[in-house]
């Protein structure tokens, strides 16, 4: 099946697009972590100019189903810890 981009263009909807996006409550939840980006560098002002930083971006998906009916979504992943 090929996609038709007139049909795609002239499409009606009638029903609302919802644009909320519930976040996750605070609290402690089973998650796994889905991605891990390490980043690195190197400081360029300030008292501590030329010393190396690092930092771990981790991504996680709460496996807790409650959350999940709360935030009505699937998937529910947290970033930035």
């Amino acid at each position: 099946m090929s996609f038709d981009a007139t049909n795609f263009m002239n499409a009606v909807f009638t029903e609302a697009n919802d644009t909320k996006l519930i976040p996750c409550p605070a609290g402690e939840f089973q998650a796994q972590i889905t991605k891990c980006d390490p980043t690195s560098g190197t400081i360029g002002k300030g008292e501590r100019t030329g010393e190396t930083w690092a930092a771990l971006k981790m991504t996680l998906e709460v496996n807790d189903e409650g959350v999940k009916v709360l935030c009505g979504r699937d998937k529910v992943f947290l970033g930035d810890m």
